[in-house]
Order: C-alpha cells, then structure tokens, then sequence
C-alpha cells in the first residue's frame, strides 16, 4: 500500500484526496500549507488505510464525527477486478465500507475526505 501515497487537496470541493498507504503525520504536513485539516489520526505513525476503514477517533470527533463520517468517496477494486468510486450514489456499498464488519470485499486504494479548516489550539495550564 506504501505506493498509494498521494495527498490532494481540492479547494473547489473542500475535500481532500488521500492515499492509503501514508501515514497520518505525512497527510497533516502536506495539508499545512493549505491552512485545512481533516479528521484523522491522533497518535503519531498511524497508517490511513485501517485507521479510516476501522471508524477513526479523532482530536476532531467531538465536532465533526468518526473519520469514516468524514469520507464522501472511495475508489477501489472489486473482487471481479472491477475499479470503481463509490459513494453516496452507490449507497448499498458505500454504507457496507462505513460499517464495514470487518470482512474485506473489496480492496481501496483511495480516500476522499472533507476537509476542515485548521485551527490552532492554546492550552492554559491553571493553578
């Protein structure tokens, strides 16, 4: 999976294309410069492809979901070696990848995400 290592940011569509070979760290830097976020992983060294597919909390569940929430696409291959995107268009499968039950149908290789705008966090240490 380490091929699928692309970040795409869309300002038209405020999504974000994320390949599911990196690791979050490297889709927070790319994301940097563009002043956006998106609901990912919380600890460092944190590989997007099972995080993502597995629910995800995240420092940005509280105010806008699980990652999984958060993905308004995938690409993958189907097991007759199909590629295909699905999202809400296609809602019986789009939904199995959401709750997923831990049975592997399919294999993605790509993630699209909304973004959000990044914020910066003070923390106040109080005596």
């Amino acid at each position: 999976m380490y091929r699928f290592s692309e970040v795409n940011y869309d300002s038209t569509s405020q999504t974000v294309d994320v390949g599911p070979g990196l690791i979050w760290d490297d889709v927070y830097a790319a994301l940097e410069p563009f002043g956006v976020n998106v609901v990912g992983g919380r600890v460092t060294g944190v590989g997007v492809a099972g995080f993502s597919l597995g629910g995800g909390y995240s420092w940005l569940t509280n105010q806008h979901g699980l990652t999984v929430d958060n993905i308004v696409s995938y690409e993958l291959v189907l097991p007759n070696g199909t590629v295909t995107t699905v999202d809400e268009n296609v809602l019986d499968l789009f939904f199995a990848l959401k709750v997923r039950h831990r049975r592997n149908v399919c294999e993605v290789f790509h993630l699209t995400q909304r973004s959000r705008v990044a914020t910066t966090t003070s923390c106040v240490t109080l005596l």
